[in-house]
């Protein structure tokens, strides 16, 4: 995976923006870039899932449904849902996916 193309210091603060409302909801975020045409097939995660667009297109298979996502767009993806996605478009698509933490502060009780 290479560095996301930032277009200068508003793309980054959006990046950053994004990450740490991921955090904040008890996610770890990972972007990610792909390449036009890439498909990411169908896959099941144990826990909650969201995909955030940066940039560029994709198309998002969820379930029985498929819905296409833009930039800005964020689809939460409920665990032990088969979901998949394929790049749209001749842009390079940049998102964030990212994983409900397997501690969150939600979780944790202290005495």
């Amino acid at each position: 995976m290479s560095q996301p193309e930032v277009a200068g210091p508003d793309r980054f603060a959006e990046m950053e923006a994004i990450r740490k409302t991921l955090e904040a909801e008890g996610f770890v975020p990972t972007w990610w870039d792909a390449p036009p045409g890439t498909i990411y097939p169908g896959t099941v995660h144990a826990r909650d899932e969201v995909l955030w667009i940066v940039s560029g297109r994709a198309r998002v298979a969820i379930g029985a449904g498929q819905r296409e996502l833009g930039p800005g767009d964020r689809v939460d993806i409920p665990a032990g849902v088969r979901h998949g996605l394929e790049v749209l478009g001749g842009e390079v698509l940049v998102f964030y996916a990212a994983l409900q933490s397997r501690i969150s502060d939600r979780a944790l009780t202290f005495r």
